[in-house]
């Protein structure tokens, strides 16, 4: 049955019927959407949730979430603060007709200002220019305020919740602000938006880079920075795992599912490797949940009723591990139908058959099967250049950019993420071009690399390094002799470095002479390109050289882009 001919979901290419995506396609997955190959939910994880769904699947949008909340036994607990308060009602009266001003003048000039009131206790300023502030922290998100406004100016709402101090808090750290987008904009949004299930791989490590926190993990390190003002914002991931009080007093669900993670060292590595996607965002001042609909993702309005809110927000906070979590993670998929699939561009899709039918000409220097990377969310594809070294192509998190390693070609595949050394080459040329045509530039700079090293900086050092080690030794010392290259290969970008730091202002002068900007007007392409190149290599080869036992993608910062489209959702 193995050997029966599939094709690849995509592109469309012939594949084994034991995978469902070609190589090239599966290492497009995260430059075309944002996700990671571990953030599909398996077939049984779509059947569970299909199940629990299924009753509600004709009703409207508002009932089928209330069907969901009302009906899903997943044996989710609202923390205290979500819950409604107990006791007699608030006398809220007045400071409703406060909240129906703010409503009214939402509705009618698409914002409002001023100190409201918040049910027992603590007011919201909202400040046109400066955003929101919570009892005088500032608040570093959106909030759905039209919503929240319709709810706080019915006085007879305003006991739905127990705490909104806390519940606006957690929705702040839940949330991101989203506009009207293209197909391919979604791909942007999920890379900047997304986060890991924990913040570092392993037990006693330290924060290195200020990731996108989980929302729990956020919330925890802020209400930790308010009680100590003088915290860095760069330890709230270190704060927010160590201060298992606070999560204990949080409580529910959420409180007791973050402890049970903190206490299993092998769910808590595992929960690193797992990306989440940000499924609570802000449209037009409401909020919404995310789901896949006619193949791309799509907004539908929670509404204002507090059940559905404090539940969908209850299992966002709770880690990876939690069975609200889960669902959740998993409504995204099935909300529309039971095998809704995410599907790319047709620009895209196109760019991935192109890649496909270049890796099979190849036959044997390259495979049209993904090999799966060490790390389950990481597939690659492999190819063999002249110089006789195999390469592992892989994807990063900018759609332009795939990382490389090589590794030698009697080592086994399987091996490749230990043995391997990582090479960091940016390929010039149009970033506009769709990620295809871009691993395509990678594919075939690496099968000629006898010939693209003279154009790849540190592609030539490496080579460099390798023919400069005796090659006459016995096949079962392959591996000394390939630790003898990346030593080799390491001294040799650190001359480089260390000279191209000493030359960097000559080179200036040398380029930029005032004779020559007299006479070009400005520097040439090929100059400016060349040292570009030099030190975005250097960047890089020093970003690699951190902790290696530490996954690459965790020592990389980011920029977080914010992502500002103006238009209106297409309905």
């Amino acid at each position: 049955m193995s050997n029966v001919p599939n094709n690849c979901k995509w592109c469309e290419g012939e594949i084994s019927q034991t995978i469902s995506m070609c190589s090239g396609c599966q290492i497009l997955l995260t430059p075309f959407l944002g996700i990671y190959k571990n953030q599909i939910p398996t077939d049984n994880q779509r059947d569970s949730v299909n199940q629990l769904i299924e009753a509600g699947r004709e009703l409207s949008v508002q009932q089928r979430l209330l069907q969901i909340v009302n009906d899903v036994d997943i044996g989710t607990k609202l923390p205290p603060a979500f819950q409604s308060k107990r006791g007699p009602a608030l006398d809220w009266e007045e400071e409703s007709k406060q909240w129906a001003i703010a409503r009214d003048s939402i509705l009618k000039w698409g914002y409002t200002t001023g100190s409201l009131p918040l049910p027992g206790g603590g007011t919201l300023l909202i400040d046109e220019e400066k955003g929101f502030f919570l009892n005088g922290n500032r608040l570093g998100n959106e909030l759905p305020l039209l919503d929240i406004a319709e709810w706080l100016s019915n006085p007879s709402r305003a006991g739905a919740i127990g705490d909104w101090t806390v519940f606006l808090q957690t929705l702040e750290c839940l949330t991101r602000q989203t506009y009207a987008m293209g197909q391919e904009d979604w791909q942007q949004w999920f890379s900047i938006n997304s986060y890991r299930g924990i913040d570092v791989p392993a037990n006693g490590l330290e924060q290195i880079v200020l990731l996108n926190l989980h929302p729990f993990q956020e919330y925890i390190g802020k209400l930790f920075q308010i009680m100590e003002s003088e915290l860095p914002v760069g330890l709230r991931g270190n704060v927010s795992r160590e201060n298992r009080n606070l999560m204990r007093t949080f409580g529910g669900s959420v409180g007791s599912e973050w402890l049970a993670l903190l206490a299993d060292k092998e769910e808590f590595n595992n929960s690193y490797h797992k990306r989440l996607l940000r499924l609570l965002v802000v449209h037009k001042k409401r909020l919404h949940f995310l789901v896949l609909k006619n193949n791309e993702p799509a907004l539908i309005p929670l509404g204002n009723d507090p059940r559905i809110w404090r539940t969908f927000m209850a299992w966002s906070l709770e880690p990876p591990t939690g069975r609200g979590s889960e669902f959740a993670n998993v409504l995204f998929w099935c909300w529309e139908s039971e095998n809704e699939e995410w599907l790319p561009s047709r620009r895209q899709i196109r760019s991935a058959r192109l890649l496909y039918e270049n890796i099979q000409k190849l036959d044997h220097s390259s495979s049209i099967t993904p090999y799966s990377y060490y790390y389950e969310n990481k597939d690659s594809l492999t190819i063999v250049g002249s110089s006789g070294i195999n390469y592992l192509i892989r994807s990063s998190e900018y759609p332009h950019k795939f990382l490389v390693e090589a590794f030698p070609v009697s080592c086994p595949v399987k091996d490749a993420g230990y043995e391997g050394i990582d090479l960091c080459i940016d390929l010039n040329g149009d970033q506009t071009l769709p990620p295809g045509d871009i691993a395509l530039g990678y594919l075939l700079a690496l099968l000629n690399d006898t010939v693209s090293r003279y154009s790849i900086v540190t592609l030539d050092l490496f080579i460099e390094a390798m023919n400069s080690i005796n090659t006459d030794i016995k096949d079962d010392s392959i591996v000394k002799w390939w630790h003898e290259v990346e030593n080799k290969y390491e001294k040799i970008i650190d001359e480089w470095m260390e000279n191209e730091q000493h030359e960097d202002l000559d080179d200036e002068e040398e380029y930029l002479d005032d004779s020559e900007v007299e006479e070009f007007g400005m520097v040439s392409e090929d100059t400016w390109n060349h040292l570009q190149a030099r030190h975005d290599a250097r960047i890089e080869f020093l970003e690699i050289q951190m902790d290696e036992e530490v996954d690459r993608d965790f020592i990389e910062s980011r920029n977080q882009i914010q992502v500002n489209q103006g238009g209106q959702e297409n309905e």
